[in-house]
């Protein structure tokens, strides 16, 4: 199989190196991602995830799905390049779950194991996002009101407002215990207020390294919220710099070596 930007892992002698399942592995040609102006990482899920991958396909932006054995087989449904965490990756993860768990006084010494290792692919996805971009409903009740996301998407939006990274989520859900209860608006966290704010406008053109995620349930409003903030930043636009523009990356980057 070839996928354009990628290459299979191989071993010493040249051998594909197989997951469990007996799948090929494949990882990005050296400096192929570094050459976008952006790029994406996301969970591989249904719904907003979904969304977030086929949009940026469709604009042109590399996209890394993280997941995990048990999860594989639904990543590779959504566009973009399946992002496989080995067992010591995924266990790697457990003092940040842990850490938002209590945050979120959501414990996970009940969890199952399924569950618990998506919410160790959340770090990853967040991991090294300097942006997140999210779509599910904010909590109106209790002592997170307004300061945290209901649902698995909770997890990935409180690891990256933990780490200090900027997060906008649009209040979005179709679930009925969400009805009547969400504004489809995006809102802003304000980390020094320590609560999330409506937007008078979209969120800012996604930096280079960002995270597009959300609920598996949202309604078609979210679906548009996603394809207009992306197609309204990148449609038409070049994502890969002019020979003058990667001339230029490449010398601030020699300056910031010697300073």
């Amino acid at each position: 199989l070839e996928i354009e930007g990628y290459e299979a892992v191989v071993d010493k002698e040249g051998k594909p190196i197989l997951t469990a399942e007996g799948e090929p592995q494949y990882k990005p040609k050296r400096g192929f991602l570094s050459k976008f102006i952006t790029r994406m990482t996301s969970g591989g899920a249904e719904g907003a995830d979904r969304t977030f991958a086929k949009t940026a396909h469709e604009l042109g932006i590399p996209i890394i799905n993280f997941t995990f054995g048990q999860h594989q087989a639904k990543a590779m449904l959504n566009k973009g390049m399946p992002r496989k965490l080995s067992r010591p990756q995924l266990e790697e993860a457990n003092e940040e779950v842990n850490k938002t768990g209590i945050s979120l006084g959501r414990p996970v010494e009940n969890m199952k194991p399924y569950s618990l290792d998506l919410q160790r692919r959340n770090w990853y996805i967040v991991k090294n996002a300097n942006s997140v971009y999210a779509v599910g409903p904010i909590l109106r009740s209790g002592e997170l009101a307004m300061k945290a996301v209901d649902g698995g998407t909770g997890w990935g939006v409180d690891m990256a407002i933990r780490h200090g990274k900027k997060v906008y989520v649009f209040d979005n859900s179709n679930k009925k215990k969400h009805s009547g209860k969400v504004a489809n608006k995006w809102y802003e966290f304000n980390h020094e207020l320590g609560v999330f704010q409506e937007m008078a406008k979209i969120p800012p053109r996604p930096p280079k390294n960002w995270a597009g995620i959300g609920s598996r349930e949202i309604s078609k409003t979210g679906e548009k919220a996603i394809e207009t903030l992306l197609t309204t930043h990148f449609k038409g636009k070049e994502l890969v710099p002019t020979k003058e523009e990667a001339a230029e990356l490449k010398a601030a980057r020699a300056e910031r070596k010697t300073n």
